[in-house]
C-alpha cells in the first residue's frame, strides 16, 4: 500500500493464440493499494485464446479477473474474491464458467456479456457487491440470503442491472436487502434495473424485505428500482416490506418505456418510497392492477385485479353488495373521469354507509400491492374500464370482468345511483338497495 496518492498495480495477462502464464503454486493474489476505482486494482486478464493457469489460487482481494469465451483464467478453486471485478465476455452461447466453490465475493462487481453463464451456487457473502448482465447472459445466486450495502471501494452506488433481451439475474434465496446501518454516516445508493430485458429480467424469488436505514446526518441513502422498456421485469413478488427510514430522500420504484413492470404484488408495508411510472393501457399498474386510463402526463387509473370479495367473509367470490346510503343525498353526483375518489370520500365521510359491505366503503377499505388509496369508480370511469379492459373495445376482457353488473360511485338522488352491465356496456339508474359487483380503482 502506497503512503500517498501513488497507484501500485500488478497486471498479469495472456493475449493471443498460444500465450500462457503458468503459476501453479499461487494460492492468493492481494492488492492492498486500491484507489477506489476499477482502474486502481490489479488484474488477471486473458483474451484472444490466451491462458492463465492458477489452479491453486483460492483467494483474491483487490484483483480483477477478465477472460473471454476463447480464453481462460482458472477460477474453479477460487473460494474468496473480494473487492474485485469479474468480467466474462461470451460470443455465441455456451460460455459457462464454473465457480461452484466461490463463497465470498464481498465488495466485488460481476460483469457478464455475450451469453456468458455463471451459477454461483455456493456464494453466501456479497455485501457491497454489484452485478451487470448484458447480451442474454445469465447469473444465478442460489444460497445468498442477505445483502448489505454499507461500504463499497468502487463508490457510493451498487448497481444490479440486467440489460438486453434474455439477460437474467436470479436470486433464489435472498430474503433481505439493506442499505446502511442505523446511525452510521455515508451516502449509499442501491440501483436495481432491468432494461429492455424481454424474456429475462431480475427475479427475487424469496425476498421479504428491502430496508434503508437512517444515516443520522445529511447523507442520502436510497434503493431505486427501475424497469425500463417492454417487457422489462423486476420481480419482487414475495416482498412484504419496502421501508426507507432515511428522511433525506425517498427511495423510488419507476416503470418506463411503455411496458416495464416491477412486480410488488405481495407488498403490505410501503414507507417513504415514491412510485413513478409511464404506463400504457393494459399494463400492470403500480398497485398491481390493470391500467385502463392514461392522462398523457405519466398518470392514470388502474383497476384492481379482481372484483371485491365479501369483506366479512374473505375468499367468497361472486359477491354482490348494495350501493348503500339509501334515502341520503351524499353529494357524490360527479360522473366524470377523475371524480371517483372524491365521490367515494363523500359517501364514506357522510357516515350513512355502516354495514361494512356496501360499495363505496368496501372499495375504500381495499388494499393491494402496498396501496390503500382505492375507490369506487365514477360513472365515466366505470365505462372506461368496460371499453379498455372489459368486454367492450377489443372484447378480450383483459380485466376478467364478470358477465354482470357493476356499481359506479355516481349517485342521481337520495335513492338511486348509476350502474353498468358489462355484458353489453349498458348504463342506467337503479335503486341503491340493489346488489351488484364492485371493482375498485386507484389513481397514479
Amino acid at each position: 500500500n502506497g503512503s500517498n496518492f501513488s497507484i501500485r498495480d500488478l497486471e498479469i495477462s495472456a493475449s493471443g493464440f498460444g500465450s500462457e502464464v503458468q503459476m501453479p503454486m499461487l494460492t492468493s493474489f492481494i492488492d492492498e493499494d486500491i484507489d477506489g476505482s476499477e482502474a486502481g486494482i490489479s488484474g488477471l486478464s486473458a483474451s484472444d485464446m490466451g491462458f492463465i493457469n492458477v489452479p491453486a489460487m483460492t483467494s483474491t482481494d483487490g484483483v480483477g479477473i477478465s477472460f473471454d469465451q476463447l480464453s481462460s483464467v482458472s477460477v474453479s478453486q477460487l473460494t474468496t474474491m473480494q473487492n474485485g471485478v469479474l468480467d466474462l465476455i461470451g460470443f455465441e452461447g455456451g460460455f459457462i464458467v464454473n465457480m461452484s466453490n466461490t463463497t465470498d465475493m464481498t465488495g466485488s462487481v460481476i460483469v457478464l456479456s455475450g451469453e456468458a453463464e455463471v451459477d454461483l451456487s455456493s456464494l453466501t457473502q456479497f455485501d457491497g457487491g454489484g452485478m451487470e448482465v448484458y447480451g442474454a447472459s445469465f447469473l444465478r445466486m442460489q444460497d445468498l440470503t442477505s445483502y448489505l450495502l454499507e461500504s463499497n471501494i468502487f463508490g457510493d452506488t451498487a448497481l444490479w442491472r440486467a440489460e438486453g433481451a434474455g439477460s437474467t439475474i436470479i436470486m433464489n434465496s435472498l430474503l433481505t436487502g439493506q442499505v446502511g446501518l442505523d446511525g452510521t454516516g455515508g451516502t449509499k445508493r442501491w440501483d436495481i434495473e432491468a432494461v429492455n430485458s424481454a424474456g429475462g429480467g431480475i427475479f427475487f424469488n424469496s425476498i421479504t424485505d428491502l430496508l434503508v436505514e437512517d444515516s443520522g446526518n445529511f447523507s442520502l441513502r436510497t434503493i431505486n428500482i427501475l424497469a425500463d422498456g417492454a417487457p422489462a421485469l423486476v420481480d419482487l413478488q414475495p416482498m412484504n416490506n419496502f421501508i426507507d427510514n432515511d428522511s433525506q430522500s425517498p427511495s423510488t420504484v419507476t416503470t418506463a418505456g411503455g411496458g416495464g413492470v416491477v412486480n410488488i404484488s405481495a407488498l403490505a408495508n410501503l414507507q417513504n418510497v415514491t412510485i413513478n411510472g409511464s404506463f400504457a393501457l393494459g399494463d400492470t399498474g403500480p398497485g398491481g392492477g390493470l391500467v385502463f386510463y392514461v392522462d398523457g402526463s405519466g398518470g392514470g387509473l388502474e383497476a384492481a385485479p379482481a372484483d371485491l370479495e365479501d369483506p366479512n367473509n374473505p375468499g367468497v367470490s361472486d359477491f354482490l353488495m348494495p350501493w348503500g346510503c339509501s334515502g341520503t343525498v351524499t353529494g357524490a353526483t360527479d360522473e366524470t373521469i377523475g371524480a371517483g375518489a372524491a365521490n367515494t370520500d363523500l359517501v364514506v365521510n357522510n357516515g350513512c354507509s355502516t354495514a361494512g359491505n356496501e360499495a363505496a366503503e368496501a372499495a375504500a377499505a381495499y388494499s393491494n400491492n402496498g396501496f390503500n388509496d382505492w375507490f369506487l369508480p365514477s360513472k365515466d370511469e366505470l365505462n372506461e374500464m368496460y371499453l379498455e379492459i372489459g368486454q367492450g373495445g377489443d372484447g378480450f376482457n383483459e380485466g376478467g370482468f364478470a358477465f354482470g353488473t357493476y356499481w359506479s360511485s355516481s349517485e342521481i338522488n337520495s335513492n338511486d345511483a348509476w350502474r353498468q352491465f358489462f355484458g353489453n356496456g349498458f348504463q342506467d339508474v337503479v335503486s341503491k338497495f340493489n346488489d351488484w359487483r364492485v371493482r375498485a380503482v386507484r389513481a397514479f
